[in-house]
C-alpha cells in the first residue's frame, strides 16, 4: 500500500464565476504561500484538473482531500480536517487527473458571524464526490476569505508479482519472470 499527495492545478481551466475572486490562479498552485481571495458571499473559483501521476496498473482504494485557508481574523491560515471521498463511476485510476474542484465561500459570508471556504469535488462529468470545509469564525466582522490549496491524499495498492513459469533442470530451480 502507498499513499501519495496531489493538489488541484487547475491545468485544464480556472473559472471565476462571479469576477469577484483575486489572484485566481493561486489556489491552484500547490503553495500554501499563496491564495486567491474573495470578500463576496455565494461566489464561485472552479479548477479542472490535478498534478496526478499515479504509476501503471494501480488500484486506488481511498482518496480524501482537505483545504487549506484562511478567514480574516483568525491568528493563521490552517488545514480543515480530511474528508473520504465517494469512488466515482470508472473508478478513480482514470478520473483523477481531470477532477474539477469548485472553491466558495458561503452566501452572505461578508459580515456575517461565521465564514466557510466550501471545496466541492466533482469527475468531469459533474458527478459530485464531496466537499471539504474551512470553516472561521469572526464576529461581527467583514471577513475576506482566502483559499490556498485543496490536495487529495490517495492511498493504493500495487499488483503482486507474478511468477509466470518454474522450471526443474537437472536439478537447478529457476524462476523466470
Amino acid at each position: 500500500m502507498a499513499v501519495v499527495t496531489y493538489y488541484f492545478d487547475g491545468h485544464t481551466s480556472i473559472t471565476d464565476t462571479g469576477a469577484s475572486w483575486t489572484n485566481d490562479a493561486n489556489a491552484f498552485d500547490g503553495s500554501t504561500s499563496t491564495f486567491a481571495s474573495s470578500t463576496s458571499g455565494g461566489t464561485s473559483l472552479v479548477g479542472q484538473g490535478t498534478n496526478s501521476s499515479l504509476p501503471p496498473n494501480v488500484t486506488v482504494t481511498q482518496v480524501r482531500a482537505r483545504t487549506f485557508g484562511f478567514i480574516a481574523g483568525d491568528p493563521v491560515a490552517t488545514w480543515g480536517p480530511y474528508v473520504v471521498l465517494s469512488a466515482p463511476t470508472g473508478g478513480w485510476e482514470s478520473n483523477l487527473p481531470n477532477l474539477k474542484l469548485t472553491i466558495f465561500t458561503a452566501d452572505g459570508a461578508v459580515g456575517l458571524a461565521a465564514c466557510q471556504i466550501n471545496a466541492n469535488i466533482q469527475t468531469n462529468a459533474s458527478q459530485a464526490l464531496g466537499s471539504c470545509i474551512y470553516d472561521g469564525t469572526v464576529n461581527g466582522v467583514a471577513k475576506l476569505c482566502q483559499s490556498y490549496r485543496t490536495e487529495l491524499e490517495v492511498t493504493y495498492t500495487t499488483p503482486a508479482a507474478t511468477i509466470i513459469g518454474l522450471q526443474s533442470i537437472t536439478g537447478i530451480n529457476t524462476i523466470t519472470f
